[in-house]
């Protein structure tokens, strides 16, 4: 039934009654029909819900009104998508709930049951005016059930809901967590709810939540945004024991996602890194002044000599230089060498796993 397309037209009445239909080409013969210029009344697919007893629609009295142009306010139960959906459609108390709508089911409308393939024209499109020639006709009335997929913009408020589940949104699950494979080894606390390898955990379920979709969100503040988490007590009386953070997931693998790096904390490890350069730096300088040293005694070094027996040895002398150089040489490299392997050491123990200056966030993550 759905097509793909880029845009609709200015004016698309793809998925209108023949009742509307009619209405339309009354009024165009009347030269009464108004199409809509300067927000004037403009006739137009609006999808007949399917109501829940429960359900308030539209605040009732100005539910004809509001529904003109296929905007609604719902207020009963959590839902999914039809009656028997949700905690609401299962009965449950405190599953208070509330749909704001732009544009149900926005793709095609369909007020009734839509044409087959036959009864289209050559775009794809339901033929304007009309499904049928004879004014009398009547086609069988589509129920409509509110759908998070193909609802244009909304806005779900609810008491108790699966918010990730209604959403589609992926993501871990406690039980996920506990797996061997996707625990983080760099932790000794056993703690792994944040810090698994794979972090942007799903909401527990039965919990209240808010979902906000639309083609584009923007959130906009004139002084300042803050995305916080506050740990409290929760919708069903208990307290909430981990916060599972921030994730942001960009079109990728909600399972997948990796913590954010801290700005400060990654350039703290940064000039800790450079200490530890600096430190193979001052030791290999030193070698390499030392060996000069040893390399000019050895070039300058003459033997003296008119034949015969050589009574001392006339190596002495410079062996002894060449053996304090050599001492000296060791207990200096083995000195810069072995704080080069503290320092790496603790840059590794202190930035790469979690502790105080660990560079990753452990409660934003993203994909």
């Amino acid at each position: 039934m759905a097509k793909n397309r880029e845009t609709k037209l200015a004016q698309d009445f793809t998925g209108l009654s023949n009742k509307k239909t009619n209405l339309i080409l009354s009024k165009v013969a009347q030269k009464k029909y108004s199409n809509g210029l300067y927000g004037t009344t403009l006739i137009e697919p609006v999808p007949n819900y399917h109501k829940a007893t429960c359900e308030i629609v539209n605040f009732e009295k100005t539910g004809k009104e509001a529904a003109q142009n296929n905007c609604w306010i719902i207020l009963g139960r959590d839902r999914e998508t039809d009656i028997l959906s949700g905690y609401g459609g299962s009965g449950h108390t405190q599953s208070g709930a509330i749909y704001i709508c732009a544009g149900m089911s926005s793709a095609e409308p369909y007020e009734e049951q839509p044409p087959q393939p036959a009864e289209r024209d050559a775009a794809g499109k339901t033929a304007w005016p009309g499904m049928a020639k004879d004014p009398e006709y009547q086609g069988t009335k589509l129920m409509t059930e509110r759908s998070f997929s193909n609802d244009a913009s909304f806005i779900y408020l609810s008491q108790k809901c699966s918010l990730d589940d209604y959403l589609e949104l992926g993501g871990n699950t406690f039980a996920d967590s506990l797996k061997p494979e996707l625990r983080d080894t760099a932790r000794t606390d056993g703690f792994v709810l944040k810090m698994t390898k794979y972090n942007t955990m799903k909401a527990e379920d039965p919990r209240s939540g808010i979902g906000i979709k639309s083609d584009n969100v923007r959130v906009v503040g004139r002084e300042s945004i803050r995305l916080q988490i506050k740990s409290e007590r929760h919708s069903q009386g208990n307290y909430s024991g981990a916060a599972f953070g921030i994730s942001f997931v960009g079109g990728g693998d909600a399972t997948k996602t990796e913590p954010l790096v801290k700005g400060y904390k990654l350039i703290g490890s940064f000039e800790h890194l450079k200490e530890t350069m600096d430190v193979l730096a001052q030791g290999l300088t030193q070698f390499m002044c030392d060996q000069t040293m040893y390399n000019m005694i050895n070039a300058n070094h003459v033997h003296v000599g008119f034949g015969g027996v050589i009574a001392s040895d006339p190596l002495s002398p410079m062996r002894m230089l060449m053996e304090n150089m050599a001492i000296k040489t060791f207990s200096i490299s083995y000195a810069h060498l072995n704080n080069f392997q503290f320092k790496m050491s603790s840059l590794l123990s202190n930035y790469t796993k979690p502790s105080t200056n660990y560079i990753l966030s452990q409660n934003v993550f993203c994909d």
